[in-house]
């Protein structure tokens, strides 16, 4: 049986998206995968700018450009922190992130706990992109 979630990586080891799919939740696997498809197909250079992290940060750069998207990668959830493109929130799904927390041009927080959750996310996603922080 595969091993679900490895103890440590070393130092300088390559993390890869595999591994941050490992490491949450069987619930969230299948939505973070989707998340990964939806956000490459805004541009196919995204593919080369997807910069997977420790810490279960997985970082998104407009090709030439800034981080529009870092999306944190929990047990039990999936948090995006992402530029603010003016998408209009009335459902108040995102948070502003305060400029003391020191995410530059990452303005708003949106947790996924579902596939809805990241249906309603989307257009905030497509808005960041294009807004090109």
């Amino acid at each position: 049986q595969q091993r679900q979630v490895r103890a440590k990586k070393a130092a300088g080891a390559i993390v890869t998206f595999e591994d941050h799919v490992a490491y949450t939740d069987t619930p969230r696997r299948k939505i973070l995968h989707d998340l990964r498809r939806r956000v490459l197909s805004l541009d196919d250079r995204l593919q080369q700018s997807e910069q997977c992290t420790h810490g279960q940060r997985i970082a998104y750069k407009i090709p030439g450009g800034k981080i529009f998207l870092e999306v944190k990668v929990q047990k039990a959830a999936i948090v995006l922190h992402l530029a603010d493109g003016g998408y209009p929130d009335p459902a108040s799904i995102a948070d502003n992130i305060p400029p003391s927390h020191g995410w530059r041009q990452l303005k708003k927080r949106i947790t996924i706990l579902s596939e809805a959750d990241l249906q309603a996310a989307m257009p905030f996603i497509e808005a960041a992109y294009r807004a090109r922080p």
